[in-house]
């Protein structure tokens, strides 16, 4: 995908995770001097796993609009 560039780090039967090493929305906000407004596009991510699949649980610890290396991703089903 040329927008995003990532790396699976976890493929088990009930949990998935990746690693995101490139962001076209990153980048264009700190671009623009708004990396602040990330989380319009960040904060949309758990509400859209749950409206997929209300059973798929969703965490992230670390963001590229934070300036983090990787923004990662992990999906869990919920028991």
């Amino acid at each position: 995908a040329g927008s995003h560039r990532w790396q699976k780090i976890i493929n088990e039967p009930d949990r998935i995770g990746y690693n995101y090493t490139r962001c076209l929305y990153a980048e264009i906000f700190h671009e623009l001097g708004e990396p602040e407004l990330d989380w319009v596009i960040c904060a949309r991510d758990e509400p859209w796993v749950k409206s997929y699949n209300p059973r798929i649980g969703f965490k992230r610890t670390q963001t590229l609009m934070q300036g983090h290396k990787v923004c990662d991703h992990f999906f869990y089903i919920e028991k």
